[in-house]
């Protein structure tokens, strides 16, 4: 949106390239504490945000901030291909949590309860998702909650498609449903797919005080801030006019269904309605072993 664009050339004039503090200036903080509060009902201090280089970056930090060798992350699957080689790359173990289009690409309470039991360190939980575009409602996320509530795990939720939901205008958050699982929940965040800013590279992070600070720590000897231009560009997108996320919605919308509609024509292909972000997961397996 130009109204981004513009206020970072307005940066780049007023001289703001230099560097700013690892995890990102406070305005860029009090910007994120003013988003969190308004779209999800949540409350923030300045030592429970930071900003990274994209929230890849910020799940690399997270996770190298928590794990120790072979911890246990339970990761449902089908899942970003990200997430099962950042674990490992973090000396973890990913452990797959298999869903199909029978259970909506979701996992239910007693198949997490089961891999809680075999123990875990951390989950990694993406609602609407990628790649699917399945998204847990309020009743089926309170009911993770309530086995969460029960152990140590860890919850790292990835809502960077938050804003894609297409047949309700409600994305319900773990924290709000359960606020006792306050110091377990870490929320990882972009501006990259809400306001169309992938190249500026601009992640961030809401959680506990202690993670927090740790993974500023890991980022201070990788790559410290990330971009103070990008900084200044997020602050006018997070708190700015907002009009341009609706508008983007509903052109999704309008090319799931047609996407979707196609996809369902072709002989041999089923396709479940992706409930959010922008993704459609055919099932092909109705040609395997055909030919033309």
């Amino acid at each position: 949106p130009d109204n981004i664009k513009e206020a970072a050339i307005k940066a780049i004039r007023q001289g703001q390239t230099k560097y700013t503090p690892v995890g990102g200036t406070a305005e860029v903080k009090e910007a994120i504490i003013s988003k969190l509060g308004r779209d999800n009902g949540l409350e923030f201090n300045l030592s429970e945000v930071t900003t990274s280089c994209g929230e890849k970056h910020i799940l690399f930090n997270a996770l190298h901030a928590l794990l120790g060798p072979g911890d246990r992350v339970l990761i449902p699957a089908p899942y970003w291909v990200s997430y099962s080689d950042i674990v490992v790359l973090a000396g973890g173990t990913p452990v797959l949590l298999s869903t199909t289009e029978d259970t909506g690409f979701k996992i239910n309470p007693l198949q997490l309860d089961e891999a809680l039991q075999k123990g875990a360190k951390a989950l990694l939980l993406n609602s609407p998702s990628n790649p699917t575009g399945a998204a847990y409602n309020e009743d089926e996320l309170r009911a993770l909650a309530n086995v969460i509530e029960k152990s140590k795990i860890v919850v790292i939720s990835d809502d960077v498609y938050e804003k894609f939901l297409y047949d309700t205008s409600d994305c319900p958050h773990l924290l709000r449903l359960k606020p006792a699982l306050r110091e377990r929940v870490l929320i990882a965040n972009s501006v990259s797919k809400t306001y169309a800013m992938t190249g500026w590279r601009l992640g961030y992070a809401a959680g506990p005080t202690e993670l927090i600070k740790a993974m500023e720590t890991i980022q201070s000897q990788s790559t410290s801030n990330p971009s103070s231009l990008a900084q200044a560009a997020a602050i006018e997108a997070l708190v700015g006019e907002q009009r341009q996320v609706g508008v983007m919605a509903a052109e999704f919308k309008k090319r799931r269904d047609y996407v979707v509609q196609r996809l369902r024509n072709i002989p041999g292909f089923t396709c479940t309605l992706p409930e959010g972000a922008f993704y459609c997961f055919p099932r092909i397996s109705g040609c395997f072993g055909k030919r033309w």
